[in-house]
């Protein structure tokens, strides 16, 4: 039977009972007065006295029920249901009220059917709920309460849903009452705080079971720490980050190796166009102004005489001769990017082939690096020496011609010179 359904018979046994038993105490009294069981038959001595009590609204018409006035108040010896089946002013939770009516109880649960009611004019304050308290709910029947616990599951009993909740090893029941979701937001498993008015349906004395506790809000029903559903829901944002993050990883490695094939057929273009160019290419890796790794291209191993075993662990000064000149074409390649000079290269098997070197500087991603291109220029030194041979010969030759037209010049003119003058002295005595 329903929480609904035990208001509902707790009024109609009230009904049954009030015009024959009504007693004439209508003083005001305290709830705890109104309660009291001293002799412990769990029955109220007052039981069908017509009582007159006040005290602070702890749950405001409809928010317990939308079908009858269900009222919580408490003073400050304890709290008391008012129930009525008519027309009533409607209350707000601190409000002060004073109501007179009759004493009833059903299934453990006390309350007071009202006769009259009404709102006291005293400021309306803030209820604040007490700790649960498992060994004496009794005293707390009809106030305020919270406690915390795990969700063990649902129950559905006719129209109403309760939550079954472990609180310290005792199951208590959460109700709602009305048609809101304040209860869907929880789910078997989790752990919730829960604030509300502790109601009782229980079936026999001492009626000290059947503990439930209604909910007036959405807000009454807290969730702590993460819920089934929120592990849930972290656990598909978790799988599907792992997705997202394999099928990057995948996407990923892809990428990496179409990166790393392109850069290997682009290296492997570079090092075919390195190896097979006719110059001599020399790479230098440069520490400030220092040389302190070289690759050689065959081209350079081959004019060099050295291996390719060797072609990284080449000493600056074991290539290019004379080391000034080296120098200052370093220094103007690094301050202007490029330079060039003619120079030695020194050849494994301690001969020098003079070259034409062309310096330039290009930014790495281990740092700067120097490219020599040396060019062969040995024929041209040959060639250009020969030249220069030729002119000295041909500079000889013309001198010498010189000088024989010279001296031919020289001995034909004497003896011209002489003939001419006898031929002159003949010719003046023949006339």
């Amino acid at each position: 039977m329903t929480i609904r359904c035990c208001l509902t018979l707790l009024f109609v046994t009230s009904l049954g009972m009030a015009d024959g038993v009504i007693a004439q105490q209508t003083s005001l009294v305290s709830i705890a007065d109104a309660r009291a069981d001293r002799n412990g038959d769990s029955v109220p001595d007052r039981l069908g006295d017509t009582l007159s009590v006040a005290g602070r609204v702890l749950a405001g018409t409809a928010e317990l029920s939308d079908r009858q006035v269900a009222l919580p108040i408490r003073d400050g010896t304890g709290a008391l249901f008012l129930h009525s089946f008519e027309e009533q002013p409607s209350f707000f939770r601190g409000d002060s009220v004073q109501a007179r009516g009759v004493l009833v109880q059903y299934k453990g649960l006390t309350g007071l059917r009202i006769l009259e009611i009404a709102r006291v004019a005293v400021p309306s304050i803030k209820q604040l709920p007490v700790a649960y308290d498992v060994t004496d709910p009794e005293t707390q029947e009809a106030n305020l309460v919270t406690l915390e616990g795990r969700v063990a599951g649902r129950v559905t009993t006719g129209p109403v849903e309760l939550l079954a909740l472990v609180h310290e090893g005792i199951m208590i029941y959460a109700v709602q009452m009305d048609e809101s979701d304040r209860l869907e937001q929880v789910d078997a498993g989790d752990r919730v705080r829960i604030t509300g008015i502790l109601n009782q349906f229980d079936d026999a004395a001492p009626y000290t079971s059947g503990y439930q506790v209604l909910p007036r809000s959405a807000s009454d029903v807290q969730r702590l720490g993460v819920g089934r559903g929120g592990i849930l829901a972290i656990l598909l944002a978790l799988l599907l980050v792992s997705l997202s993050a394999i099928i990057g990883v995948v996407l990923m490695r892809r990428e990496v190796r179409r990166q790393v094939a392109i850069q290997a057929r682009a290296e492997n273009r570079y090092q075919a166009l390195f190896d097979r160019v006719g110059d001599a290419v020399v790479v230098a890796k440069m520490v400030e102004m220092k040389a302190v790794e070289f690759t050689l291209n065959a081209s350079a191993i081959e004019m060099t005489g050295y291996s390719l075993e060797r072609r990284s662990t080449i000493r600056f000064d074991e290539l290019f001769r004379p080391s000034s000149t080296v120098r200052r074409l370093v220094y103007w390649a690094m301050q202007n990017g490029q330079a060039e000079a003619e120079v030695s290269l020194a050849r494994a098997d301690g001969t020098t082939t003079p070259v034409e070197v062309q310096a330039y500087l290009f930014d790495h991603i281990d740092g700067k690096h120097l490219i020599f291109i040396g060019r062969d220029i040995s024929k041209r030194k040959a060639y250009e020496e020969g030249l220069i041979v030729a002119r000295d010969e041909a500079e000889e030759l013309a001198r010498l011609q010189s000088s024989f037209v010279a001296n031919m010049s020289h001995e034909l003119r004497t003896p011209l010179a002489g003939i001419i003058g006898f031929a002159d002295i003949l010719s003046a005595e023949i006339e």
